[in-house]
């Protein structure tokens, strides 16, 4: 069974957009550390989001990860990033779902394989789980910022 590792943004913004049950439909079980279980359910998260984080979903795996001296390469990143990468490193991840540049590129150049909301979205689409057209104007109509050239492209490949 192939390990799925996810940061904040998007279980955030899928939440959002009610597209939430995506996840398990498309990879089952969704592992996120502990700094990553506590950004959802901080109080400054939108209150859609919170609840349904809070009911703890049967496909979500909150995991306790150590973070070790010798990650200095990760300084530079929030903790729910480093969190992420780190247990996506330990647990031998087929795949990082993560959205910031930074948190992104440095994934990468540990040897993940990362994907953003926009590339599950995409994934759903080709497996006939949404309307992409849909669902990007809702998650246009959130506070994600996306480039206008990123959105087009995604849409002329439909």
């Amino acid at each position: 069974m192939k390990v799925i590792v996810s940061n904040t943004s998007p279980l955030r913004y899928l939440s959002v957009i009610g597209e939430q049950d995506l996840l398990p439909q498309l990879f089952g079980k969704v592992l996120i550390p502990t700094a990553v279980y506590q950004e959802l359910a901080h109080e400054s998260t939108p209150d859609r989001v919170q609840r349904y984080f809070l009911n703890s979903p049967t496909w979500l795996d909150v995991c306790e990860i150590k973070i070790a001296d010798d990650n200095s390469s990760l300084l530079h990143l929030d903790r729910g990033e480093t969190e992420a990468i780190l247990l996506a490193k330990q647990k031998q991840a087929s795949l990082l779902l993560m959205d910031e540049k930074k948190g992104r590129l440095t994934a990468k150049e540990q040897g993940l394989v990362v994907m953003g909301v926009l590339g599950v979205l995409e994934f759903a689409n080709r497996q006939q789980k949404v309307d992409l057209p849909q669902v990007v104007s809702k998650l246009l109509q959130t506070n994600m910022k996306i480039s206008p050239s990123l959105i087009e492209s995604l849409l002329k490949k439909e």
